[in-house]
């Protein structure tokens, strides 16, 4: 993994050293055949014909320049940021096989350099979500296959006072039918897991090659109270979390309320099933959502060993419940069987 990692992370310097190289502009926007535009309905086509073999499959990627504002940014400033910002990081998801290009405006990147602790003012970080496949010549390897998403940050103190002074935005390629609508409900997802950064200025990423010794953090299972079942009046989706998981109302459980949307339950189960010494039980009662960590006995296959269950819902469709396990970190889900069948 180590290997893997500096390989992905040398092809991010890459990437960026040719952007500021042949297409840094002032406006940033790209003028090249094909570039890639967002529609009304969110979904990318091309803005130019190119000639390319047919074989070439180019990873998609969103002209901002056309996007939508989202929670107040302007996604202008951001336009083609992998071109024009340098390189912060790269970090991969072992959950979902997903790498994160990591970049920093020059406003935030002068504050990295300079080891300043927290951002200043109209400080952006950019982030590119992108899937990866086996590489079929290095089988050993992971590569790039197909762009997922663009992510934003940006730093205004008076602006985003209620969310520690950073406005989030992001942008699919795709859209699929388990990310929500509501711009409000992202955001509110956002910033209660940036929460768990505040020691990092509620930005996780650290830069790769800008070496500090770092000081000791708090983790994620410092988030969660110890409640006493037995005796606490639980609400109704509280109890139908430990029902379905078996859980007895005489022994006590780890427990977080915060927002979260569908895609943020899946985030959180492999952190969550980290912590499952205990059982442990994230909710979110506006949406109706929940993810319980049930640790399960340890075999020769599995070291770490737990169970998850999820409360979620699709876009526009009843909730209805998922169930999968953690074993050694890598999270596997059973298939969704009926997700218009309303939750009894």
């Amino acid at each position: 993994m180590k290997f893997f990692l500096l390989w992905v992370f040398m092809l991010g310097v890459m990437l960026a050293t040719n952007g500021h190289a042949s297409d840094r502009q002032e406006t940033g926007k790209s003028e090249k055949p094909g570039a890639l535009a967002l529609q009304a309905d969110d979904s990318l086509v091309t803005s130019a014909a190119v000639s390319r073999a047919p074989e070439d499959t180019m990873i998609a990627f969103p002209d901002l320049s056309n996007a939508p504002e989202f929670d107040g940014i302007d996604p202008r400033e951001a336009d083609r940021f992998w071109d024009r910002w340098p390189l912060m990081t790269v970090r991969y998801r072992n959950d979902n096989g997903e790498l994160r290009f990591v970049y920093a405006n020059e406003i935030a990147w002068s504050a990295i350099k300079s080891g300043a602790t927290t951002y200043p003012e109209g400080s952006m970080i950019g982030k590119v979500g992108i899937k990866t496949e086996p590489d079929a010549l290095f089988p050993n390897s992971l590569a790039p296959s197909s762009s997922v998403r663009i992510q934003l940050m940006r730093k205004d103190s008076k602006k985003y006072a209620k969310h520690n002074g950073w406005g989030y935005a992001i942008y699919y390629v795709t859209k699929s039918q388990d990310q929500p609508d509501d711009e409000s409900d992202i955001v509110e997802a956002c910033h209660a897991c940036h929460q768990i950064a505040k020691s990092r200025d509620y930005i996780f990423a650290k830069a790769a090659y800008i070496y500090r010794v770092a000081p000791e953090e708090e983790g994620f299972e410092t988030l969660f109270r110890q409640m006493d079942v037995s005796t606490s009046k639980l609400s109704e989706l509280a109890s139908e979390a430990l029902l379905i998981t078996g859980h007895p109302r005489s022994e006590p459980i780890q427990f977080l309320s915060m927002p979260l949307f569908s895609g943020s339950l899946y985030v959180s189960a492999d952190p969550l099933a980290a912590y499952a010494s205990q059982r442990n039980l994230l909710i979110d009662e506006r949406n109706g959502y929940f993810l319980v960590a049930k640790p399960l006995p340890a075999n020769e296959s599995c070291k770490s060993n737990v169970h998850m269950v999820m409360r979620t819902k699709l876009k526009d469709k009843s909730p209805y419940i998922r169930t999968g396990v953690v074993c050694n970190g890598m999270v596997k889900w059973e298939p969704i069987t009926d997700t218009n069948k309303a939750m009894q």
